[in-house]
């Protein structure tokens, strides 16, 4: 998960701006001890179509490209110190979704710089432009990073993007409601148009995404991953936020970060969210311990989500069999360890029904055949299938609406692992505050 804790503005996602033919307002001078009035100006514009009264003026200051490199390094590191990165890194290819030599910091780092036009940090309320831009873009760029800023002064970003629960696909869905008004504003800011007015939005941002792709070379070659990670809040948190405004009919932002989404899943399924909502199960593994043997280290643990289901199987089958196999997702967790065998996966998910956990077994079988280069099956039921790999066994079974993956396990601590995880315990993710009945229409 690209987790980070400074909102960063994408040229690829603001050429939405361009495709829709919006003219862009942009200050007559970029010198830097003229960019306060500038954007005082701009500041007021965005309180205004936010909502979001502004509390104390924000510091703006130019980043120099030479610059943008040491401060991204930084942030990178203070996100992801070497257990967490090397953890995190090597349950990414276990999974699949990276090839085994893939320097996940040095990719990183190079999208951002690549990418990075301008960010706001919530750890010292600035607000950074980076030199190189147009007038224009750095117009658009702005008017995004001072809705953070407002954000930030009443919802405290920092609070909504530091979690530890292990729990990223609940930090991704926060991030979709944060990227996603920031870009709605913008929008609004450089077009006039009313963002429930508008559009369906989730298809045009997409499309006007891969008309620029090419342009951006190091993002066009990095991990599909990588890529859908990146884009994720803006695109399908823009259209979660314009489907949040058609039904809620107000901009009521205190309402909306009050009750945050709590999975991609009710990102992607607005229909998920709300006074009906579907709330995400949180699995626990911690009956792990009883049976993990002493030599095991713990790599990472984490939830998938929706998204990265859908993914993961994307990665090996067809789209329409991931988008299928994947719905229904009602929560998950895994843990990866290192042992003598290499790294082994245990990840145990539940869903909605057991015809969905079905779906996703069916799928995950295929998977498994597609995955490994030499793979045969030792056993095999109508709920479980056992498989001997050039990466030790990997075994599958469904169990009313749960499904288990292990992956990279020997024989003889397979039974005790199995009976461990299986007998974890799912309790629903509650939020602090139940939506109001007369609020959701």
């Amino acid at each position: 998960m690209c987790r980070c804790r400074f909102l960063i503005s994408l040229p690829l996602v603001l050429a939405l701006v361009f495709l829709c033919g919006a003219a862009l307002i942009q200050p007559d001078s970029t010198q830097e001890e003229e960019l306060s009035e500038w954007v005082d100006e701009i500041l007021q514009q965005v309180s205004r179509l936010s909502g979001l009264s502004v509390k104390h003026k924000v510091q703006v200051k130019f980043k120099e490209r030479e610059e943008l490199r040491s401060y991204l390094l930084g942030k990178i590191d203070e996100e992801y110190p070497p257990a967490r990165l090397e953890g995190w890194q090597r349950s990414l290819v276990k999974f699949g979704f990276l090839p085994a030599d893939t320097d996940v910091k040095e990719l990183l780092l190079s999208i951002y710089e690549e990418q990075v036009g301008g960010f706001y940090d919530p750890e010292t309320k600035q607000l950074f432009l980076v030199k190189g831009y147009t007038d224009q873009l750095r117009g658009v760029i702005a008017s995004h990073e001072l809705t953070h800023a407002l954000q930030d002064q009443h919802f405290d970003l920092l609070s909504l993007l530091e979690d530890n629960s292990d729990n990223d696909d609940l930090i991704l869905a926060r991030q979709a409601v944060i990227e996603g008004v920031a870009t709605a504003v913008m929008i609004e800011y450089l077009t006039g148009g009313q963002l429930a007015e508008l559009p369906e939005l989730g298809t045009l941002m997409k499309s006007a995404v891969e008309l620029q792709i090419g342009f951006t070379p190091v993002f066009s070659s990095a991990p599909s991953y990588f890529q859908r990670h990146l884009l994720f809040p803006y695109i399908e948190g823009t259209a979660f936020y314009q489907s949040y405004l058609k039904q809620m009919k107000s901009k009521d932002l205190s309402h909306l970060f009050s009750h945050l989404p709590r999975s991609t899943e009710q990102v992607i399924h607005f229909e998920k969210y709300g006074e009906a909502e579907d709330l995400p199960v949180a699995v626990d593994l911690s009956r792990l311990q009883e049976v993990i043997p002493a030599d095991w280290r713990l790599l990472y643990r984490n939830v998938m989500g929706e998204l990265d289901v859908e993914m993961l199987i994307q990665t090996f089958l067809s789209e329409h069999e991931a988008r299928q196999a994947s719905r229904g997702w009602d929560g998950d967790s895994y843990h990866t360890y290192q042992a003598e065998e290499g790294v082994i996966l245990i990840w145990l998910s539940t869903w909605d029904s057991p015809g969905d956990a079905r779906e996703f077994y069916t799928a995950y079988k295929s998977l498994i055949q597609k995955k490994y280069r030499r793979e045969r099956i030792e056993e095999e039921g109508d709920s479980f299938s056992l498989w001997q790999t050039e990466q030790a066994l990997v075994y599958l079974e469904r169990r009313g609406a749960d499904v288990l993956v292990i992956e990279g396990i020997s024989r003889p601590l397979l039974s005790s692992v199995v009976s461990a995880t299986l007998s974890s315990s799912k309790v629903p993710i509650f939020r602090g505050e139940q939506f109001s009945q007369s609020l959701i229409k």
